[in-house]
């Protein structure tokens, strides 16, 4: 029974003393760019809705471990199917090659793709500020 409780307080000790702490922090240079991609798909047996976004990120400054970054969004498409209703928009086709509700939702989509989301970080990733060029009220929600 000595040997068990011995074991025991012997594992639980290394277990206990064997974790680290680790504090991750951001290391950009500028100019550095990033590509971001989102795939969101949702099933459910009112709606389907399959989303894709495209984003860029680019290192506009860094300095005194502070990081200017400007986000775009690239492209968007969204495929969704409501109430037995195909909808579909992909920010890369033109007019001409969108059918109606395309069309519709082009208009709802077309502010975020001409916003710049600017960023100010530091290196543990702590947002200081951000601005949203355009100012639209899309932009409230990235803010």
């Amino acid at each position: 029974m000595k040997k068990f409780l011995v074991l025991v307080f012997v594992v639980a000790s290394t277990i206990t003393f064997a974790q680290e702490s680790v504090l991750l922090r951001l290391n950009y240079n500028k100019g550095d760019k990033f590509t971001f991609k989102m795939k969101q798909t949702m099933n459910t047996p009112i709606i389907v809705n399959n989303t894709n976004i495209d984003m860029t990120l680019e290192v506009i400054d860094a300095s005194n471990d502070v990081f200017t970054t400007e986000s775009k969004f690239t492209k968007v498409t969204v495929d969704m199917i409501q109430g037995g209703m195909a909808m579909s928009y992909d920010s890369s086709k033109k007019d001409s090659e969108l059918d109606q509700m395309g069309l519709m939702m082009k208009q709802q989509m077309a502010p975020m793709l001409q916003m710049i989301v600017s960023t100010k970080s530091d290196v543990y990733g702590k947002i200081i500020d951000v601005q949203v060029t355009p100012n639209s009220p899309m932009a409230a929600q990235f803010k």
